[in-house]
């Protein structure tokens, strides 16, 4: 199901103007400055007619590729109950150079030069972030202050370039096979010390890359050899490598295993024995509650847990603490197919 409709990057959408379809996706053309055209791409959670509760944000670059699969993987994770279920907003990049790279630079590769005379104007893209697209989603929809970036390859680059010249701008970041190299890898000798700084502000940061060569592995150490000589430990921070997989094909399994890294712990404790949920609806709402904190912002339980706690209660003739659950579940999601009659 989809919806689609216009504006301009500086119009003003009032809450509740937007679609609100389950899983819609609806789409918008968007236009920054005066010379960039694109689409922004925008998935609700099945739960979101439903319920009360805020979503996280992810914002994803290069949406014409990523943003179909990175969809299906967060409702994957989230139906398992691996991560919370999210509101997912990409934007197409039809001229990659211009939007994502901060520099004017052409493409040298083995004695050959690719001029590319409109690049360099990532800062005007962070601008449309920041001033027109996170305004407009978090006066439209019900926002949680969690926001991740996701970027691929230049998408990688300009992650990285949000995360320190924005510091405050998304509290997460995953970053794919970022291309570095760009210009002379200026981008990358700017991180090096941010990344080693104090001045980090996301609270957490995944990268990733694959079997790319030698130049691509040294530019992924330089980012790991900051990281590692950092002072503090309030930036949570991962990579992996994927040995196997090419500069375009990792993206999949990066967007997933980043997910996967920034909400871990988001599935509650079970028994071994007997695969139930341990501890009482207090337990659960104590443990959203600390990675509430963790995160940055106030969580709270999942629908499907505590109804699979209310039930687990009703099965073992503890009606008091069947009825808080199945109370507690209603509150939040007054119009859920999982709210007992």
């Amino acid at each position: 199901m989809s919806t689609s409709f216009s504006r301009r990057s500086n119009s003003k959408v009032k809450n509740g103007k937007g679609p609100k379809c389950a899983s819609a996706t609806s789409r918008q053309r968007h236009r920054f400055g005066d010379c960039c055209k694109g689409t922004t791409l925008l998935s609700l959670p099945a739960s979101y007619p439903r319920g009360v509760q805020s979503y996280p944000v992810l914002y994803l670059t290069d949406a014409q590729w990523n943003f179909e699969h990175t969809r299906a993987t967060a409702a994957f994770l989230a139906r398992n109950v691996i991560i919370p279920e999210m509101i997912i907003v990409g934007v197409t990049n039809p001229d990659r150079t211009h939007d994502l790279y901060a520099t004017r630079a052409d493409f040298k590769h083995n004695g050959r030069t690719i001029p590319f005379p409109n690049s360099g104007n990532a800062n005007r893209f962070l601008e449309f972030f920041e001033k027109d697209l996170i305004p407009w989603t978090e006066t439209t929809y019900r926002t949680a202050p969690l926001r991740i970036l996701a970027g691929h390859s230049a998408g990688g680059n300009f992650a990285l370039h949000a995360m320190r010249v924005k510091p405050a701008l998304f509290q997460a970041v995953m970053a794919a096979s970022p291309w570095l190299a760009w210009d002379d890898h200026k981008e990358l000798k700017e991180l090096v010390p941010f990344l080693a700084s104090d001045k980090v502000l996301a609270r957490t940061f995944f990268f990733t890359y694959a079997d790319e060569g030698p130049e691509m592995k040294a530019d992924i150490d330089a980012l790991t050899s900051a990281l590692r000589s950092r002072k503090d430990t309030s930036l949570r921070w991962d990579s992996a490598t994927y040995p196997n997989e090419s500069h375009d094909s990792m993206v999949i399994k990066s967007y997933y295993d980043a997910l996967r890294m920034i909400f871990a712990g988001w599935s509650y404790p079970r028994d071994p024995q007997t695969n139930f949920l341990k501890g009482s609806l207090d337990d659960v709402k104590a443990h959203y509650r600390r990675l509430g904190e963790r995160l940055g912002f106030a969580l709270l339980p999942p629908e499907a847990i505590v109804n699979e706690l209310g039930y687990q209660r009703l099965r073992m003739n503890n009606l008091d603490a069947a009825l808080a659950a199945f109370q507690f579940n209603t509150e939040l999601n007054p119009q859920s197919a999982l709210t007992p009659n």
